[in-house]
């Protein structure tokens, strides 16, 4: 085969982002009790989200910002998150049920470890942003209650380019 090669670069945006980093739960996450979980309904449309959140892109990074001081994380914590997807763009959701994993692997999960105190921040895995309108439900199973204010779980959205 002739010709230049074609590489796959990451696209450069704003500290790596190529849209602003935005809110995808706040107050929901307030004292969110380990294995209890909460239901987005602030960011986005009244907690619905859709692919012009994410500026078209196809990947997003996703990442947790303590509200307060938490310490003793169990073994294994995290924040596990689950998009819960529309059919009829954002008035029918699906079946959530309180407290309960969904059963399928988790769309973005943020791991904890040891404690944390208000403002750090802590990566997750980089995620598929959800192509149909949809609702976040995450279950804290970090052994440990959220603090009552500031939490914060965010999305920026990553692209690249040929």
């Amino acid at each position: 085969m002739s010709g230049p090669s074609k590489d796959f670069l990451l696209d450069p945006g704003t500290n790596g982002f190529i849209a602003t980093p935005f809110n995808l739960m706040t107050t929901e996450l307030n004292s969110v009790a380990n294995g209890n979980s909460a239901l987005s309904s602030v960011g986005g449309t009244s907690g619905v989200f859709s692919q012009s959140n994410f500026d078209n892109e196809m990947l997003y990074e996703v990442y947790f910002v303590a509200g307060g001081s938490i310490s003793s994380i169990a073994a294994g914590g995290n924040i596990s998150g689950w998009w819960c997807k529309s059919t009829d763009g954002g008035t029918t959701f699906e079946k959530t049920v309180s407290n309960t994993a969904f059963p399928r692997p988790p769309d973005l999960l943020i791991p904890l470890d040891a404690s944390y105190s208000s403002s750090d921040i802590r990566f997750g895995l980089i995620a598929p942003c959800p192509w149909p309108s949809a609702k976040l439900f995450v279950i804290n199973n970090s052994g440990q209650t959220l603090p009552s204010s500031g939490n914060k779980i965010l999305a920026a959205p990553v692209g690249w380019g040929y």
